[in-house]
């Protein structure tokens, strides 16, 4: 999310983060996914390195390099989602949008290489140089100089292929790595701050027809604010050490009417709070405290298939319970430890999930266990795959005399861009004891198409499907959306879905078809 720096010289966007934050004093806003990372926007911009930092840099020896395309090269949390890097805030502000709004000041997209004030700047040049580019490289190092920007949205995807091959060059001295860092460059503004926040607020409208095969057919409709995210992270030692902490405001929505209604009920609850050390070597990391590790194709809709069993309970799911869906996925808080990197191409984590002390909130997990992510994010097609293990075993539920069940995970993960197209797939093997010894196993299978058709305007198409029902139980179900997805501006996007659901349930005689059109306006502060 786009975060709001803390500092006196920034006052538009602390006066941004006080507005939001009187809006959710007021409006207690609504039930929410937890935002996640969406590992689509990893391909799309995998092959443009200036879509994280100022156009053709030239690299640094290889034990000091972070540059990575998983999650942590634009989110803080390496496990994806919440508060954005300083490079994904450069992402968010100068590429993923389909318009810049001159009135509301947004940033200019980088321009290529030939149009940057180093781009003329010779190979191997050192700080030692005595002649007139000497000396004005020595000038650029200290400061950065100005990034010179495009007049548009516009721009030609074959300026920022990495044709120019400048990331295959190693500098001679530190000096010439500073020297091709703008002065706004998300390397320089992670060191001047230490202390940043940010937030998200999304705005929802639902539209559902639920039919059962027997009995009455069901309508729900609703319109109302969705979430309001907040998050701040504080670098006592620049570099190394930071701790972090989120929350969100929501609420729960009310089927009870037939009617559109505003949704005045919600709460507000933890998100992660964690302290980490990174910028190691190779790019490694340690962090802990809570959070969620990370475990396949994340995505930020609770109520996908996928979510729906990785979180099953044994409940048949009627009527209002059917509509609202269960959210553990997005509310699911767990104690861990864990190791990991992100050198370049490879990434590797290892989540040691540890119970938490609550015994009063279902939402902070106390179980134990490991969780393991072992994948890579490419360049070329934008391509990527990731295997994901889980294995955990703890009580349900907020009863401390609950018995300890299993929950056992399989992943494999992967996606590419070719051309306009990205796709993402996901096959996840979930087997959960719902009694002591009784274990419940399905496997679900999803794809995830877009399709770029103006800037960062997409179609979108997800396909799911299941050889067991959404609650685990003997039976099948399918989840077919399509819908579009804009990036309308810089902090804003819109999202239009229509969904149809079919579920069978054999053990509890169960077969429901569930038409959903969905309306989100997101917007990142």
């Amino acid at each position: 999310m786009l975060r709001l720096i803390l500092c006196c010289s920034n006052l538009r966007r602390s006066l941004l983060f006080g507005i939001f934050s009187v809006i959710s004093g007021l409006s207690a806003l609504s039930y929410s996914p937890q935002l996640k990372a969406e590992p689509w926007i990893s391909n799309r911009f995998a092959q443009n390195c200036s879509a994280c930092h100022s156009p053709s840099r030239r690299n640094v020896m290889a034990s000091e390099r972070r540059c990575t395309l998983a999650c942590q090269g634009c989110h803080v949390n390496p496990n994806g989602g919440g508060l954005r890097s300083e490079y994904g805030v450069w992402n968010q502000q100068r590429w993923l949008r389909s318009a810049r709004s001159l009135t509301l000041h947004n940033k200019g997209t980088p321009a290529p290489l030939r149009y940057q004030k180093y781009g003329d700047m010779p190979t191997a040049l050192t700080s030692s140089s005595k002649n007139h580019d000497g000396q004005r490289f020595v000038d650029m190092a200290k400061d950065g100089p100005n990034l010179v920007v495009l007049p548009d949205a516009d721009y030609d995807p074959k300026s920022y292929d990495k044709s120019d091959r400048q990331e295959q060059i190693d500098v001679a001295s530190r000096a010439e790595f500073l020297a091709r860092l703008t002065e706004d460059d998300p390397y320089r503004v992670e060191r001047r701050q230490s202390v940043f926040a940010g937030g998200d607020f999304r705005f929802f409208y639902f539209n559902g027809t639920q039919k059962p095969i027997a009995g009455q057919t069901l309508t729900r409709r609703y319109f109302s604010p969705m979430s309001l995210d907040l998050g701040v992270r504080v670098r006592p030692i620049p570099e190394h050490v930071q701790f972090v902490f989120e929350t969100r405001s929501f609420n729960i929505p009310s089927l009870s009417t037939q009617d559109i209604e505003w949704i005045a009920e919600g709460g507000t609850q933890m998100r992660t709070a964690y302290l980490m050390v990174d910028d190691l070597p190779y790019a490694t990391y340690m962090m802990a405290g809570l959070y969620k590790p990370m475990f396949g194709l994340e995505t930020p809709d609770h109520t996908s298939l996928l979510n729906q069993i990785r979180f099953a309970d044994n409940t048949p799911l009627t009527g209002d319970a059917y509509y609202q869906n269960n959210a553990r996925s997005a509310e699911a808080v767990y104690k861990a430890v864990t190791i990991g990197g992100s050198p370049n191409v490879p990434f590797v984590n290892l989540h040691l999930i540890m119970p938490t002390e609550s015994t009063n909130n279902a939402k902070f997990y106390r179980d134990s266990g490991y969780a393991l992510n072992l994948g890579g994010r490419f360049v070329s097609y934008g391509a990527s795959f990731m295997l994901s293990y889980w294995d955990t075993k703890g009580p349900r539920g907020s009863i401390t005399a609950n018995p300890d069940l299993e929950n056992k995970m399989l992943s494999l993960s992967g996606g590419f861009m070719l051309r306009n197209f990205i796709v993402n797939f996901d096959v996840t093997n979930v087997k959960r004891e719902f009694l002591p010894g009784q274990a419940d196993a399905g496997t679900v299978s999803t794809i995830d198409a877009r399709y770029r058709i103006w800037r960062e305007t997409y179609l979108k198409a997800n396909w799911a499907t299941s050889n067991v029902a959404r609650n685990l139980k003997q039976g099948s179900s399918t989840q077919l959306s399509v819908g579009a997805k804009a990036y309308l501006i810089s902090g804003t996007s819109l999202d239009f879905d229509i969904i149809n659901r079919d579920d069978k349930d054999t053990i509890n005689d169960l077969d429901t078809k569930t038409d959903l059109a969905l309306l989100q306006l997101h917007l990142y502060f």
